[in-house]
Parts: C-alpha cells; structure tokens; sequence
C-alpha cells in the first residue's frame, strides 16, 4: 500500500472488491469509498509494490495482456486516462518474472525482483536500474533467476544502495542474503568539528562518517599528513581511516584539517575544520570571561611558574617565559576582549 496524494492505493493478488468495479489487483480508498484501478491487462497480473512519483502512482510487479500469455511489463504507472507500461520493456526470465521492490538512487530506480532479464537486458539476475525510459546494467546483479532467490527489499544508507532477500551470490560471488551497491563518488554522510586546544587537553580527536569510500587521507593546511610522530612533540594515527587522533597536542599542531575521500567515481573533501589555540580561555569553555580572569590571577600572584602555588602546567604563562607578569596580562587582556572562542 501507499498514500498518493489524499488516496490510499493497494495492491496485491486481488481477484476483486465486492461491489467494486476494476478492483482486480488494485483500488484507491479516499477515506470514504473505494475506487477500482480499472487496469488494461490480463487477470493473471497482480502488483508487488506501489509508488508515489510526484503524486503519480506507480505499480511494481508483473502485468500480462488481455490475453494471460504475454508478459508486457514489470511496471506502469497512472496517466491522465488509464494506464501505461513504462518504457523500456518489461522483466522477464525465469520462473515468474516479476518485480518485487524499488528504491531511488542517485537519480534513477533500482528495480529488484526475480527476473533474468530487464528489457533488452540479458541477464541482469534480479536487480537493474531504470530512469524512466531506459534499463540499465548493475554488472552481474545478484544471482541467476530461479526459485526462491530474489530481492525482497532495498534501502538507501549512507549513499549506498543495501539489497535484502534470498539469495547466495552476488555479482558472481558468494553472498547471502544482503548486498550493497555503490554508484557515485565518495558521500559525506557527517563533516569535521573544529577542535580547541586547551592547557592540560593532551589528545584530540576529529571524526567524519563516510559511504562509498575506498581510500581516506587526513591533511593539514592541504599537505598529507603521516601517522607517528610530527617532530614538534604531537603524535599522529588513523590518517587514512574516519578518525584522526592527535596526542600531546600543543598550539603548535593548529591549523586547518581536512580529509580526502577517493573511490573509482571520483574524489570528495570534507569541510576544513579549524584546530585552534583560544588564548586566555583557560577553562577551556570557548569564552574568555570572568572565571578565566579569575584563573589568572590566581596564577599572576605566585609569579614564577616553579612556584609551588603555581597551578599545573602553568597555563597563564602565555608568552612562555617562565613568568606570570605584565606580558601575559597584556595577553590575557586581548584574549578577554575577543570574549568568544572560534
């Protein structure tokens, strides 16, 4: 079943509705009556699935002529005054030649069922895309047509195309039962955040969620970056994988981070994503503020950063010096009137 427009459709192996004029395979109910489908085909015809196409109904599954001996079409959809097979031709081969499933992807239908052929498409074995005029190959597809090996249904996740039904070989390979397909260059399924540097934060972490990938590379202000040790006393890994981590981290390390993303249809980037320093924020809350100030003085009052008083790592000694004194203060002051953190 599904809703188009304000109607319900359903659809099925329906001999008929009582009462219902055209209601073999197919009817509409408006919340009040039920309005037969009225198709121009043999009673052997039935619908496997329905769609809604820009408030046109389309019907998925195996349509004969008046006849019962011809199988015309795999799908059809509703025109102004009847029905209409789509073009292309229909599915056909092997035991009952029928389409079972749909799912958009990147711009056309995937059509799966249990077919050998899609149109003039020899063995396409199950599963095929459509563009509304055209079938188009999915390299082997999924298994020879034959009883009980089929594609039941499909979804879209992460710019991939996931294939599930009964089956044990996929594009002339072992696999049961769930497949995927992948046509398109790299998608970005969750961007880079950027990352603050903050005193005694040792690591940091930049993560991305990706589809269709076949090589990652992390960079740093465009250059690739290699794991191990940078030479400024941070360590880099997971340079080619979702996430870059980045251990005893210091200013040193920020700059601008992306990551490049490569498979056989293309190349995408991630967003750059700033690593930063926020001077004066020694809370490490993305604001310079009062409770920054008050960290400040009380690391500016012991002075010498050996002094036992002085907290750990001596955060307020921004120039590095070894003291807390007029020039950090200086500092400091820029930094608290900026107030936010990148």
């Amino acid at each position: 079943m599904q809703i188009v427009g304000d109607d319900l459709w359903v659809g099925g192996e329906i001999a008929a509705i009582p009462g219902v004029a055209g209601s073999r395979s197919a009817a509409k109910w408006n919340g009040t009556s039920w309005t037969g489908a009225s198709f121009p085909y043999g009673s052997a015809s039935y619908v496997r699935s329905i769609g809604d196409f820009n408030g046109t109904p389309w019907m998925f599954g195996a349509f004969y002529d008046p006849t019962n001996t011809v199988l015309i079409g795999g799908i059809i959809r509703k025109t102004a005054t009847s029905w209409e097979v789509v073009p292309g031709g229909p599915v056909s081969g092997g035991p009952v030649a029928t389409v079972t499933s749909f799912k958009m992807y990147q711009g056309k239908l995937a059509v799966g069922g249990l077919y050998l052929n899609a149109g003039p498409i020899v063995n396409a074995n199950d599963i095929a895309l459509h563009d509304g005029t055209t079938w188009y190959r999915m390299l082997q597809g999924i298994q020879l047509a034959q009883f009980n090996h089929y594609v039941s249904t499909m979804l879209v996740h992460r710019g991939e195309l996931h294939c599930f039904g009964l089956f044990n070989q996929v594009n002339g390979v072992p696999q049961f039962n769930w497949a995927r397909w992948f046509d398109g260059p790299p998608v970005i399924v969750t961007q880079p955040t950027p990352q603050q540097i903050c005193t005694g934060n040792t690591s940091k972490t930049l993560t991305i969620a990706t589809g269709g990938v076949n090589t990652l590379q992390w960079r740093k202000n465009a250059v690739p970056l290699i794991n191990g040790a940078t030479g400024t006393g941070s360590t880099i890994s997971g340079v080619t994988t979702e996430s870059l981590f980045i251990s005893n981290i210091s200013p040193i390390d920020k700059g601008m981070y992306d990551c490049v993303l490569v498979n056989t249809c293309g190349t995408r980037t991630t967003d750059a994503v700033h690593v930063f320093e926020c001077v004066g924020d020694l809370n490490c809350d993305h604001f310079v503020d009062d409770a920054d100030f008050v960290e400040f003085a009380n690391a500016y009052n012991p002075l010498p950063c050996d002094e036992p008083l002085m907290p750990v790592l001596c955060p307020s000694d921004f120039n590095g010096d070894g003291f807390v004194n007029d020039a950090d203060v200086v500092t400091f002051a820029t930094g608290y009137n900026t107030l936010l953190c990148e």
